[in-house]
């Protein structure tokens, strides 16, 4: 029975799969200026995302070293401590995001670069 599930699945996949590289395929003569421009747009969408994330996790970094630096309160030093782990974990996450949408995204590149587009 579990053998059998993980065939299921297996199968599932493989056509997930296939029906997300149909996706990439398509004729040179097909591709126009639009599309072009949407993947470079969507490029540049996925650095923005990430640069967003880094800046957030340097300011609470920050944040939180200050309010450590400057306070002499155990609450404001909780919460010195909170900020600095609530930015490295959002730094990571968007690490980790930036990295998942980024291997999608080279695949755009990829028939970019098979068909000599600029």
């Amino acid at each position: 029975m579990e053998n059998k599930k993980e065939i299921n699945k297996e199968k599932f996949l493989k056509r997930e799969k296939q029906k997300i590289e149909k996706i990439y395929e398509f004729d040179k003569e097909d591709l126009i200026l639009r599309d072009l421009l949407a993947a470079d747009r969507t490029i540049l969408a996925n650095e923005r995302t990430f640069l967003s994330y880094l800046r957030t996790f340097i300011s609470l970094v920050i944040a939180g070293c200050t309010i450590i630096k400057l306070s002499s309160s155990i609450i404001l030093l909780c919460a010195g401590i909170f900020l600095i782990i609530l930015g490295i974990v959002i730094g990571i996450h968007g690490f980790r995001v930036s990295i998942k949408i980024g291997k999608n995204l080279k695949q755009i590149k990829t028939i970019k670069e098979k068909y000599k587009i600029n």
